[in-house]
C-alpha cells in the first residue's frame, strides 16, 4: 500500500508505540517485559482498515492518487500522566486536491477502557502539534502575517 504502510514510531519511557496510516490498530511494545500489545482505536466515522489488494495491479499514478485520497490514521500519542492515547485520523477525500477533508480526534483512556471520537472543526488544518495535555491546530485562515492556532484541552475530553 505504498506510503500507507510505513509505521509511525513514538517512544515514551518504557513504552514504544507504533501504528500504520492504513489501520486503526496500534501497538505498544513494553521494553521491560519484551511483549507487544495490540489495541484497536476503531473509528465510527471512517474505514478502519485499507484493503491493500485494491492497490496491487494499479499503474503507479493511479496508486498514488488512491493512496492520497484514502482515509488515514496519524501517529498515536501517549500521555503517561493521564494514561491516555490520542490519535488524529482523516476521512477519505472525494477529489485528489480536496482540502476540506474531515478530521477526527480519538481518545483512549486506559483506566476506564473507553474510547471517544470527536469530529474536529473544518477550520482546523491538518497541521498540528501535541504538547502535554494540549493539542494545537493551525487554522486554515492563517497567512504569512498571522498564525492562528486553536488549542484543545485534551484533559477536558
Amino acid at each position: 500500500i505504498g506510503g500507507l504502510s510505513f509505521p509511525y514510531i513514538q517512544s515514551y519511557g518504557d513504552k514504544m508505540v507504533y501504528n500504520f496510516p492504513c489501520s486503526s490498530k496500534y501497538f505498544v511494545y513494553d521494553k521491560e517485559n519484551g511483549k507487544t500489545y495490540c489495541f484497536n482505536m476503531e473509528s465510527l466515522s471512517v474505514t478502519n482498515e485499507i484493503d491493500g489488494k485494491e492497490y496491487e495491479n494499479l499503474p503507479p499514478r493511479q496508486k498514488f492518487e488512491m493512496e492520497s485520497m484514502a482515509s488515514r490514521f496519524d501517529k498515536v500519542y501517549y500521555n503517561n500522566m493521564s494514561q491516555r492515547y490520542y490519535r488524529i485520523h482523516y476521512a477519505q477525500k472525494e477529489k485528489l486536491f480536496d482540502k476540506n477533508r474531515k478530521m477526527f480526534l480519538m481518545v483512549y483512556d486506559v483506566q476506564s477502557d473507553m474510547t471517544k471520537e470527536y469530529q474536529l472543526p473544518s477550520t482546523f488544518s491538518e497541521e498540528y502539534i501535541m504538547v502535554g495535555n494540549s493539542a494545537y491546530f493551525f487554522n486554515k485562515d492563517s497567512d504569512d502575517e498571522q498564525i492562528r492556532l486553536a488549542k484543545v484541552d485534551l484533559m477536558a475530553l
